[in-house]
């Protein structure tokens, strides 16, 4: 690792993270998707998904303003996240503006514009074919199920390793690489310590380590995440995780005890308050 970078994590507590402006809003609009229940009375403040919702349609009035890279993740995973909102409030806004956006990229012939990647192999260009499938679920317009199968038959071509993982990008062959991290560069660095807070950064894995998590990955349906960044013998490490994806019950489950910890905390603060005004 770059000596301006170590440098700037030794200086800054606890290690300065963010993600990327996407990340942020996927986070942001997954995690906040609060479905409000019909004849509850009128609320006061929206919920934050449908706020942030808004707030990607009102700063980019079209999806292709999001980003410039075409068909690929940085748009696709924030359309995703609008697309949960979609789901829990029906609001036709949100549907309109993820279909404009996709079947500005089909084609007449069911294939799918992947722009300067058409002939090659990068699992980014497959990631917004999970909105192909949202808007065939919602429209059962047939030219999303042909989309849909077009993207699919992509994988049968993409290379593999030895644990048969697909590799992220043809010229990543067996390779892994951490996204969207941000180190800050320090202050005084010029030259070779300046480095870029937000490049892509490649993990050091030897192949046991890489046959190991893919076939955890294969066996098990999962999915590698980043869990904690920390510094151990003058080098920065990174903890890597195997999760599951929660299913249709889970996240009921959670966002019923999401709410009612919101209720319980809600109930206990205007205890507080009046209590105290009563004293």
């Amino acid at each position: 690792m770059m000596n301006g970078e170590g440098d700037a994590m030794r200086r800054r507590p606890g290690i300065i993270r963010r993600g990327l402006r996407v990340c942020a809003l996927t986070l942001g609009l997954a995690s906040g998707v609060v479905c409000a229940a019909a004849g509850t009375g009128p609320s006061p403040v929206k919920p934050f998904a449908v706020r942030l919702a808004d707030g990607v349609l009102s700063r980019w009035p079209t999806a292709d303003a999001i980003s410039d890279k075409g068909f690929e993740y940085n748009t696709g995973i924030v359309l995703y996240g609008i697309a949960e909102v979609y789901r829990h409030t029906r609001d036709p806004r949100y549907l309109e503006y993820i279909r404009a956006w996709v079947d500005s990229y089909l084609r007449c012939d069911g294939s799918v514009d992947l722009g300067d990647d058409a002939a090659g192999h990068n699992l980014d260009r497959i990631q917004p074919g999970n909105l192909v499938l949202f808007l065939y679920e919602e429209t059962e317009d047939p030219k999303y199920m042909r989309a849909a199968r077009w993207l699919r038959q992509r994988f049968d071509g993409f290379p593999r390793n030895s644990a048969g993982g697909f590799w992220h990008k043809k010229k990543y062959p067996d390779e892994m690489w951490l996204d969207g991290i941000h180190i800050p560069p320090y202050t005084n660095a010029i030259g070779f310590g300046a480095h870029d807070p937000d490049r892509q950064r490649k993990l050091l894995l030897n192949r046991a380590e890489i046959d190991k998590l893919d076939q955890r990955v294969a066996q098990g349906s999962l999915t590698i995440v980043p869990l904690r960044l920390y510094w151990k013998d003058g080098r920065a490490k990174i903890e890597l995780g195997l999760a599951k994806g929660r299913t249709k019950g889970d996240k009921r489950q959670h966002m019923a005890e999401r709410d009612a910890d919101r209720e319980i905390q809600t109930e206990f603060n205007r205890a507080n308050k009046y209590g105290d005004a009563h004293r």
